[in-house]
C-alpha cells in the first residue's frame, strides 16, 4: 500500500459498492433459517469481523 494521495472519487465510490455487497451478503447470511439471527444481532457481528 502506502499510495494514500491517489484516493479519487472513484476509488470511494468502489469502496462503498464493495460495503454494499458485502452488508448484502452479510445480511442474506444471517438471515437464511439455518442461522437464525435478528438484524440487531447480524449488524454486531458484521461490526465484530470488520473490528470497528
Amino acid at each position: 500500500m502506502g499510495d494514500n494521495a491517489p484516493k479519487t472519487e472513484r476509488t470511494l465510490a468502489d469502496d462503498l459498492r464493495e460495503e454494499e455487497e458485502l452488508a448484502r451478503r452479510r445480511f442474506v447470511h444471517a438471515t437464511r433459517p439455518k442461522h437464525p439471527m435478528t438484524m440487531e444481532e447480524a449488524m454486531k457481528l458484521a461490526e465484530r469481523m470488520e473490528g470497528k
